[in-house]
């Protein structure tokens, strides 16, 4: 038996292994947490429970740069609900959605270092292992479960950083699965657009140059072209077919104007961009200045930031821009230093890394120069592909380095124990559960009201269409996306009259004006005014456990403890939420 084990855990196996380990630990803390989804999490899941069926998703969600366009758009196409899918049916609800989200990051790590043997041997795959569990690491437990776009692109834009690198060599085989994942990308977050237009236009350019060098070389020896590249372009061209046949099908066949015409349409209409000024400082503090891309940086690194009242956003706590951008220019020229000292030593494979990520960096500044500023300012989510950017390229310095080292230091004789030392390690520090804020786990507060929520909207069953009132939402309030989830998860006759809403819920959700019904989600004031026993109230929850409850009203009665009642009460403020029925005259 163990010498079954032995044959069959080979290093690539036991790599992989270890890579995959954060993520079944991150699956762990979530259930331990009463993971529940919130906000726009429970649209991602009704989405992804669509698919397949009468209200089937052709388009992604709708993006909040509609805002800053002036006109309703969504993200391009719907890769990401249909990779949920399966999960999300099969287990349901909340288990589906976290199963779904390890499987896409586990099957982006599985990618990753797939490329990275195809890239550079056993050494490649090492290297992938390295970054991806240091990009896990940064993320934090909770982020590895996430499926907001913004977080759970972040590992298959790692992914889709080593395929360009393989490509780059000359390795065809890679290219299928880059488009597979620009595609996924670009489809789930506009943010990701340019970067990875840039990053792969590189490597295109790299492969077809390595396969005609590849081809003179074997041409010289008098042999057979070695790479045979055309199977590789048509398998590339059927699979970006196959990914952009549904956004396709939505733009020449969907009820009104197209959504990749509204996006053409809309593309440059801000005029409150990032630009380069900011967008240098933005991508140096990540790339250059730490703490780079560690965890600490990926929550507090760039904060959100509202515009001044000139307009512009102003962060004072970030190094200056001369500063900025001599530390990005010190880095990216001692990138390509040592990209010109491998190619000397003959060390194709990690320079065309080194290169790619040189690329992807440059798209980056390029990207600031068009990326709009969001409807709160300055946001970290439009930008979370610096991380995997900023990871891959410090560990290609370190092999790099590791790569050039004189042999009279004796690294290479323990390169083996240093690297599997080195992976142990950081796989170790990734296990502890770590919560990061950002994106709708900001509001992970209000998961014990989201549950009571839910257990409660199960049982509801209307009489009649209901339309759901978004006139009170505020902007990215973590209960809307449960609610409509919920209640459209049964069955429920819930439709909307928003336009956002319409496009993030299908054209089949649009009212038709024969509702009889309103719900209306209420918060603080509003929610503490309601008499929970009404039975126009489809759902109450104020976060309170039953003691505390009745120490309240016990309180309220006596005066005991001012302090108590007055904490007590703002902890009930701060959450409490009410779901109710309203005729519509």
């Amino acid at each position: 038996m163990m010498a079954w084990v032995r044959r069959r855990l080979t290093p690539s196996v036991g790599l992989l292994l270890l890579t995959l380990l954060p993520l079944v630990t991150a699956m762990w803390h979530a259930w331990r947490a009463g993971w529940v989804p919130i906000g726009d999490h429970g649209l991602i899941e009704l989405r992804a429970a669509d698919v397949l069926t009468g209200n089937h998703p052709w388009l992604g969600t709708w993006t909040s740069a509609s805002l800053s366009a002036g006109v309703d758009f969504n993200n391009p196409g719907p890769l990401l609900f249909d990779l949920l899918a399966p999960t999300i049916k099969l287990f349901g609800g909340s288990a589906g959605a976290v199963i779904g989200v390890a499987v896409i990051n586990g099957g982006a790590c599985a990618i990753a270092l797939h490329q990275g043997r195809r890239l550079a041997g056993l050494r490649g795959e090492v290297l992938m292992a390295g970054a991806c569990l240091s990009l896990g690491w940064s993320m934090g437990s909770e982020m590895l479960i996430d499926p907001w776009q913004p977080h759970v692109l972040l590992l298959p834009f790692l992914a889709f950083l080593a395929c360009a690198a393989a490509s780059a060599i000359g390795e065809v085989r890679s290219v299928p699965w880059m488009v597979a994942l620009a595609s996924l990308l670009v489809q789930s977050h506009l943010s990701f657009t340019y970067v990875v237009a840039i990053v792969g236009a590189a490597s295109l350019v790299l492969c077809a140059r390595s396969v005609r060098l590849i081809g003179r070389a074997d041409a010289a020896r008098g042999e057979a072209p070695a790479l045979e590249w055309r199977r590789p372009a048509i398998v590339a061209a059927v699979v970006a077919v196959v990914c952009w046949v549904q956004p396709l099908y939505e733009q020449f066949f969907g009820p009104g104007e197209g959504n990749l015409s509204r996006l053409a349409g809309a593309s440059g209409s801000s005029s409150d961009m990032i630009g380069a000024g900011l967008g240098t400082r933005l991508v140096a503090h990540i790339v250059a200045i730490p703490p780079w891309f560690l965890r600490p940086s990926f929550q507090d690194s760039i904060p959100i930031t509202s515009r001044s009242e000139d307009g512009l956003v102003h962060v004072a706590a970030w190094p200056p821009l001369a500063l900025s951008a001599v530390a990005l220019a010190v880095v990216l020229a001692g990138a390509l230093v040592l990209v010109h000292r491998l190619r000397r030593v003959g060390d194709r494979a990690l320079a065309h890394l080194v290169v790619i990520v040189v690329v992807g960096v440059l798209g980056a500044l390029a990207t600031m120069l068009v990326l709009p500023l969001g409807p709160l300012g300055l946001a970290p989510h439009q930008m979370r592909w610096l991380w995997p950017l900023s990871v891959l390229l410090w560990w290609g310095l370190a092999g790099a380095a590791w790569r050039l080292a004189p042999a009279a230091w004796g690294l290479h004789r323990y390169r083996r124990a240093i690297a599997w030392g080195a992976l142990g390690l950081l796989a170790a520090i990734n296990l502890p559960a770590h919560l990061t804020d950002g994106g709708p786990a900001t509001f992970r507060q209000y998961r014990p009201v989201l549950s009571s929520m839910i257990d409660q909207l199960e049982h509801v069953h209307l009489d009649a269409p209901a339309q759901f009132d978004t006139s009170n939402l505020r902007f990215a309030e973590p209960f809307s996306g449960t609610v409509l989830l919920t209640l459209l998860d049964n069955d429920q006759p819930v439709t909307v009259v928003d336009e956002g809403f319409v496009r993030q819920l299908g054209e089949g959700r649009r009212a038709s004006g024969n509702e009889r019904w309103m719900v209306r989600v209420l918060e603080r004031d509003d929610a503490l005014a309601v008499d929970p026993d009404d039975p126009s109230v489809l759902a109450y929850a104020d976060g309170l456990s039953d003691a505390e409850r009745d120490e309240l009203q016990a309180l309220s009665v006596t005066g005991d403890d001012p302090q108590r009642q007055a904490d007590l009460e703002a902890q009930r403020w701060s959450v409490v939420v009410a779901i109710v029925l309203v005729p519509i005259s």
